[in-house]
């Protein structure tokens, strides 16, 4: 479901699978060399960098994550 409010972009993503917030996933370590990372938590980390806000709440036996993403304003100063 996406839709725009406040001139903030809200995409929200519902899933039936496992419960998982990804928001308790720690940021990975990307300083440490590829061969000596676990595997995962590369796009997470990419979410979080280009979002400015991440919600995530269990309803229903669904996970639901919403992105937010503040847009640039029609009216350039």
């Amino acid at each position: 479901h996406i839709h725009i409010e406040n001139n903030q972009l809200n995409l929200e993503v519902t899933d039936d699978g496992r419960p998982f917030n990804p928001l308790t996933m720690p940021a990975p370590d990307i300083h440490t060399p590829l061969e000596n990372r676990c595997i995962g938590g590369l796009g997470i980390h990419i979410v979080r960098r280009l979002v400015d806000a991440l919600e995530y709440r269990r309803v229903e036996n669904k996970n639901i994550l919403t992105l937010k993403i503040t847009l640039a304003s029609a009216n350039p100063v």
